[in-house]
């Protein structure tokens, strides 16, 4: 009688289960197509486990009717143990259900994230279409100004900021949303972003520790809080000691000045009036940056602006005019209520002195913040170490070298990239364990290494060498044309030149078919710790190969008409190059062989450059009028005039001491 109740109980518990139980598996695993990663594993794991389940209800059912059918089945009974212990069997089935449940809710909680993530996605998602679809109507404005406002907003324009930010994310490997969200949270910056006195914060941290990364992620939330109202504006600039166009304090103002009219264009108002007195040279020459200075000071006290956040990047890389530029951000700070500065650089103390003139000023430093920089760099290790393909089915290896980077990255974001980098082009895995154990602590040490695989390449060592010298001195990026006419290599397909930079390990890479140096700390190194061995003749040897290829290649390809437009009155501003262009290659030529001429060493060969006869004197009676045609078509006519002022100057000093250094 006990074991007939049992067996009655469980006959209720286990029907009344499976039919919840099949209402319930059909919402469990219902198929979800935005939910194709960790959940999609679980959900397998789950159905097995709902299987399992399905098994013991089915059993116990079997098993009850055998019980009461025994004599019909004989055989049966044979596989079946103990058919009156129904509590036991009861207990099976309830740790099945049990384990199930438990699945259930790890499923459950992935797909929960796995949603989240989603929602965040599409915010992102439409954040970025509320950006794009401002950026349009912002573009619409401005073709509705007046043919000498557009005029005079092309004249200020000298880069994107922009285009500048895609361009420097992309050729650091990408951004990383886990890596910067950490100072959203940090008291300091939600102070500055909360507490009206405190107008100016100083990020400061040493060489590759991610700080262009970081105020790039800044600078994105900050376009989406300002795309969510009307009255805010940000407006930023990222400094780059390798690009003429980008190191030097009146570009930073042309940047700043430029990104606030292209969305607020009523703002060229405070440009036009000096400009209809000056033209284009208002944004050139010596007193350029105090004209932009006094045109941003009055924008930023335009009523018509509201609240503007100011970011510029990389302090330490402006070359030209820091002093000026830090008094005039100390200055604004103090002054303007609706302006909020954001600034980094690395820890210098003649910033530092400037900046403490602001007593409301905020600095944060990476290396005090050093606990939160490396949870944000284990967490950029662990997306790193996902990405490289040897390491994808190791899961022992793949933590093998998870906690090398761990241990070696002391808080550098570029060792950990550049090291990633190197790991990724493995394909056997002894030699990843070799990798890391070769890999030193620290830049330095992670730069010997590659500079040795450099001229270890038995047939490329001398040219590779030669391309990170003349990387190191150009005056902005080269276009990989370029950089085959300044190294004299012969061959002119992009891509053989992009194969020659790639043996050049991971000093350069290349992005649009333009050379950039890796991060500033290697051009640091190259040019001091490594200086013996790329410019074994002096530095000035190097300009002096680059001023002749110069003006050989420019002998060799102008010529009257170069576009061959046979319009002699046509404007430049209505001329569009060819594809492709005769003057490709020779576009930094065109404008920079005066510098390297100027650059060189006194007592080389520069000296008889300049004699009557010379290489300078036979080029400019040969190609001076087309020298100047190709200076308008780059529209770089007043470069052209700086190069000649240069020369005269340079020629001066010659005359008067042939052994005498230019110091101007």
């Amino acid at each position: 009688m006990v074991a007939t109740d049992a067996n009655r109980k469980g006959i209720v518990y286990v029907v009344t289960r499976m039919d919840w139980y099949w209402s319930l598996s059909g919402l469990l695993l219902k198929e979800n197509t935005f939910d194709e990663g960790a959940s999609g594993d679980l959900r397998v794991q789950l159905e097995g486990r709902i299987v399992e389940l399905y098994k013991a209800l089915l059993a116990y059912q079997m098993k009850s009717c055998c019980s009461y059918f025994r004599k019909h089945f004989p055989q049966l009974l044979r596989g079946l143990a103990q058919l009156d212990k129904w509590d036991g069997d009861l207990q099976g089935v309830r740790d099945a259900e049990e384990s199930m449940r438990k699945d259930s809710h790890s499923f459950n909680s992935q797909q929960f994230r796995s949603h989240l993530e989603r929602l965040v996605y599409l915010e992102d998602q439409e954040t970025e279409l509320l950006r794009d679809v401002s950026q349009v109507l912002q573009e619409q404005l401005l073709t509705r100004l007046e043919e000498q406002d557009q005029q005079c907003l092309r004249d200020l324009h000298l880069t994107d900021p922009r285009r500048d930010k895609e361009r420097i994310s992309a050729t650091k490997g990408g951004l990383l949303k886990d890596s910067y969200m950490w100072i959203l949270k940090h008291p300091d910056f939600k102070q500055w972003q909360s507490n009206s006195q405190a107008r100016l914060l100083w990020i400061k941290g040493g060489a590759g520790k991610g700080k262009t990364m970081l105020l790039i992620g800044i600078i994105n939330e900050l376009e989406k809080w300002t795309s969510r109202t009307e009255s805010s504006f940000s407006s930023f600039f990222l400094c780059q000691n390798t690009n003429d166009r980008l190191n030097n304090a009146t570009a930073v103002l042309r940047g700043l000045i430029y990104m606030l009219i292209i969305q607020r264009s009523c703002l060229i108002s405070h440009v036009k009036e000096d400009y209809k007195r000056e033209g284009s040279r208002l944004f050139e020459g010596s007193n350029a940056f105090y004209a932009l200075a006094g045109i941003l000071k009055k924008m930023l006290h335009d009523p018509r602006l509201g609240e503007v956040f100011l970011v510029v990047d990389a302090l330490d890389e402006c070359d030209q005019g820091l002093g000026q530029l830090l008094s005039l951000i100390v200055e604004t700070a103090s002054s303007a209520s609706q302006v909020k500065w954001i600034i980094s650089s690395r820890d210098r103390p003649d910033i530092e002195q400037q900046l403490a003139a602001d007593e409301a000023g905020m600095k944060l430093s990476l290396e005090v913040n050093a606990e939160l920089v490396t949870r944000a760099i284990r967490t950029y290790i662990d997306f790193k170490v996902s990405r490289i393909p040897i390491l994808r089915r190791d899961d022992a290896l793949q933590a093998q070298v998870r906690q090398q980077l761990y241990d070696n990255s002391e808080g550098t974001f570029l060792w950990v990239a550049l090291v990633s980098e190197e790991l990724e082009q493995i394909f056997l895995s002894e030699d990843v364990v070799r990798v890391i154990e070769s890999v030193g602590r620290g830049l330095n040490p992670l730069y010997d290494r590659m500079l040795a695989q450099v001229q270890e390449r038995k047939w490329h060592s001398e040219i590779c060498s030669q391309i990170l010298a003349i990387v190191t001195l150009v005056h902005r990026p080269l276009h990989l044309l370029e950089l085959g006419a300044l190294a004299g290599i012969e061959s002119s397909a992009a891509d053989e030149l992009s194969k020659l930079v790639h043996l050049c390990g991971s000093f350069l890479t290349v992005q649009q078919e333009t050379v950039y140096l890796i991060h500033q700390s290697a051009k640091d190194y190259l040019t001091t710790e490594a200086a013996s061995k790329i410019y074994p003749m002096g530095h000035w040897s190097i300009h002096f190969n680059m001023y002749t290829r110069s003006l050989t290649v420019l002998s060799r390809t102008l010529r009257r008409d170069m576009y061959q437009l046979n319009l002699p009155g046509i404007l430049v501003n209505e001329i569009k190059p060819p594809n492709p262009d005769p003057l490709g290659a020779v576009r930094y030529a065109c404008i920079y062989w005066a510098d390297h001429l100027h650059d060189c060493h006194p007592e080389s060969n520069a000296a008889s450059e300049l004699r009557d006869g010379g290489s300078v004197d036979r080029f400019l009676r040969r190609s001076y009028l087309y020298w100047l045609e190709a200076l308008g078509l780059l529209r770089s006519v007043s470069e052209g005039i700086l190069a000649m002022g240069k020369l005269g100057g340079l020629l001066q000093v010659r005359l008067l001491d042939p052994h005498a250094k230019a110091t101007y």
